[in-house]
């Protein structure tokens, strides 16, 4: 397999993220818990339909179906969190706004 910029920058991501949570034993889901109901999994025609889709592309670059079905075990679609990704501060105010909070005197100082 060729590596590629892609390749290279997810392996890269995959690791450093790996480092950032505990240990997870054989069996146990990566998922979080969803102890917050905005947070629970619910049925969605177009999530499943792409995981299904990105299998193939997966297993297709190298993937094993065990790697695959353990990353996913416990995944779903989560509203709210896409509601939350789509009210980011970075994108419901002006740039000046923005910049005024991210980069202000205090900050810089």
């Amino acid at each position: 397999m060729q590596m590629s910029r892609r390749v290279m920058g997810f392996g890269l991501l995959a690791t450093t993220l790996s480092a950032c949570g505990g240990r997870v034993s054989r069996g146990q889901s990566l998922a979080p818990r969803a102890t917050d109901p905005v947070l629970r999994a619910v049925p969605n025609a177009g999530y499943d339909a792409w995981v299904a889709g990105f299998r193939d592309r997966a297993l297709g670059n190298g993937i094993s179906e065990g790697t695959y079905d353990t990353a996913f075990r416990g995944a779903g679609f989560l509203p709210g969190v896409v509601e939350r990704d789509r009210n980011q501060t970075e994108f419901t105010r002006t740039l000046q706004d923005y910049l005024a909070i991210a980069a202000s005197e205090e900050r810089l100082t």
